[in-house]
């Protein structure tokens, strides 16, 4: 069995591209300049190599297929028919797993792909922490389905922009281009923002990883709105974070979701109601991108509306807790 380092440059560019910073193939063909269809056939090419000989008893009419889900490729519905494939062949199994044990390092917080069980039962050999599927999830460059977006400049289509403009800061995707995308008089006038407090964002006792951020309300030309600054995991394909205004699972306003760039930096700006005080909790939530557009309940960082603190002598106001 081949190791990683004894991949050729273009072999371990690729499988980085894809693992590390989270690119797609159609990305990918866009950076290499060759079709969509060839950067498929040397990703599957690549994993071939790691492990040539359980490769070959793969069956040829899923061995792409399975390349493509253990890169993160596939679309929920298209992963779903992968994993029952993988259940029902030890063949499809036994190389899956020799392709881990060879590119373990290269996923983001060990997050790899789940290897079910065969259809005789027992443990799972290995396990991601793959959240169920709510939905098939069309592209990014596709229209965006119930779940809003917070979306800004950068190398997403205008477009798109005033389709469902949310967060004017824009979807980061790393590598931004340096646009503005902050908010302002149609005429180019300079906004009139006045900060009306801010509070740090922790996340809920009990929680692991070290995600931290600041939320801050301010008014511009008018409009009352919330930014957000955070350092969080970085969302991987399919995935972002989204704002809430909460009170209870039953009681809770999305502000729209972003994803972060490939170092985990999440930023956007939401207009706020003007009763968001009426709320207890400023919620930044981990989702999957698709038409369930209800709060999943998996709070990476929040704060109490109640905490929010005034600027004293012109400087940003500094967060209270955020006890239960």
């Amino acid at each position: 069995m081949a190791t990683y380092d004894t991949l050729s440059a273009q072999q371990r560019a690729i499988v980085d591209l894809i693992l590390k910073r989270g690119q797609s193939y159609d990305q990918l063909a866009d950076t290499l300049g060759m079709p969509e269809a060839r950067v498929r056939e040397l990703a599957c090419e690549t994993l071939t190599r790691l492990a040539p000989v359980s490769a070959a008893a793969v069956d040829d009419g899923w061995r792409s297929q399975v390349a493509d889900y253990l890169l993160d490729q596939q679309t929920p519905t298209e992963a779903a028919s992968t994993r029952g494939h993988l259940r029902r062949s030890e063949a499809a199994r036994a190389w899956s797993r020799s392709v881990l044990d060879s590119l373990e390092h290269l996923y983001p917080n060990g997050d790899l792909p789940a290897i079910p069980a065969g259809d005789g039962g027992g443990p799972e050999p290995r396990s991601a922490k793959a959240a169920p599927a709510r939905g098939a999830l069309p592209p990014e460059a596709a229209a965006l389905v119930r779940r809003r977006r917070l979306i800004g400049a950068g190398a997403i289509a205008v477009a798109l922009l005033l389709a469902l403009l949310v967060w004017p800061v824009g979807l980061v995707t790393g590598g931004g281009d340096g646009e503005d995308g902050g908010s302002g008089g149609s005429n180019g006038d300079a906004a009139q923002v006045e900060n009306l407090g801010a509070v740090l964002l922790e996340p809920p006792p009990g929680a692991s990883g070290d995600a931290t951020g600041i939320a801050i309300v301010t008014r511009t030309d008018g409009l009352l709105e919330l930014g957000v600054q955070a350092q969080l995991r970085p969302s991987r394909r399919n995935q972002a974070y989204e704002a809430w205004l909460f009170d209870s699972p039953q009681d809770a306003v999305s502000l729209g979701a972003q994803v972060t760039d490939a170092q985990g930096a999440f930023a956007g700006r939401a207009e706020l109601p003007e009763d968001y005080e009426d709320y207890r909790w400023i919620h930044l939530t981990r989702e999957r991108v698709d038409d369930d557009a209800s709060h999943s309940g998996n709070v990476v960082l929040r704060a109490r509306i109640a905490s929010i603190q005034a600027p004293q002598s012109g400087a940003g106001g500094r967060g209270g807790d955020s006890d239960s």
